[in-house]
């Protein structure tokens, strides 16, 4: 294979904004993505998420996180392989849980675990972990309670929260409970 050809060569260029590597690897890996969410995906949750939507998705992850810097580690086309068929399964999974909490009328979200035992995350886990939460923020319908949530999640007690806001406690309750409310219909939805 030529340098020209390299999967790290355009690995290198797309973290350089290379719209032509984004191509390449594009038509190097999406049908191979797009066969392994195919796997993942359940019979039933086929009708709701497509395999060619997740791989689309991952790739917009890619290019997305090569733009942040957040893909540093990712040299080869191995590194590479692990980081879009993590994605990919992911989604997938994600993809039934949501199909299965719908059905059963979940009112709780399902965490792997598997995600934060080891003692220092890998790229793909901080790639999901930021996806999601920057997800999960982007559901809220407004700046306030993207705050709150933002400063739960920093660990800051209620009160400290509402004295940030100029609110009262009561109030920071008010908008934790519009918060689950929120993240709720998203897991059933």
């Amino acid at each position: 294979m030529s340098l020209n050809h390299s999967v790290s060569t355009w690995i290198a260029s797309l973290k350089e904004g290379d719209r032509r590597a984004a191509f390449e690897l594009w038509h190097r890996y999406f049908h191979r993505l797009v066969e392994l969410a195919r796997q993942h995906l359940d019979r039933n949750t086929a009708a709701v998420a497509d395999e060619e939507d997740i791989a689309a998705s991952c790739f917009r992850r890619l290019c997305l996180g090569a733009e942040r810097n957040q893909f540093e580690q990712i040299t080869d086309r191995d590194d590479l392989w692990s980081l879009l068929s993590t994605m990919a399964r992911r989604r997938a999974i994600d993809q039934y849980r949501r199909h299965t909490a719908q059905r059963r009328s979940a009112t709780f979200v399902e965490f792997d675990i598997s995600l934060i035992v080891s003692s220092e995350p890998t790229p793909e886990v901080l790639s999901i972990i930021s996806e999601e939460h920057d997800r999960l923020l982007a559901i809220l319908p407004d700046d306030s309670l993207r705050f709150v949530a933002q400063k739960k999640l920093e660990g800051l007690t209620n009160d400290e929260v509402a004295s940030a806001l100029r609110v009262t406690t009561r109030s920071v309750e008010r908008k934790l409970a519009r918060i689950r409310e929120c993240w709720e219909k998203e897991v059933v939805a």
